[in-house]
């Protein structure tokens, strides 16, 4: 063993590790086209067209995101700026979700 250190058996070299990364993204790829039961563009659009919510986390990340500036907006309208202290007294939230844009 070079420097003390044994080759294990189940350690692999960036290269081998590299070409099973390949041939699992070539396979998960072959099923995706093979599958009958996959998600058509066609079922996704009409899905689409029903306002189906492909996430909730996203929604809801949307809908908190709408939220906040909906209170920047009344800030600034209040304010003259949209300059809200991290502190801010009246909304906390706010002046931390500013800081985060």
């Amino acid at each position: 063993a070079k420097g003390g250190r044994e080759n294990k058996p189940d350690e692999k070299n960036d290269a081998e590790r590299a070409k099973e990364v390949v041939i699992s993204t070539e396979r998960f790829a072959k099923n995706e086209r093979d599958d009958p039961k996959r998600l058509t563009e066609d079922r996704k659009a009409r899905l689409d067209n029903l306002g189906f919510v492909w996430s909730l986390r996203a929604k809801k990340v949307d809908d908190h995101w709408e939220e906040m500036f909906s209170k920047l907006l009344e800030y600034r309208d209040e304010h003259g700026d949209c300059l809200v202290p991290s502190r801010y007294e009246r909304n906390v939230k706010l002046g931390k979700w500013v800081e985060t844009q």
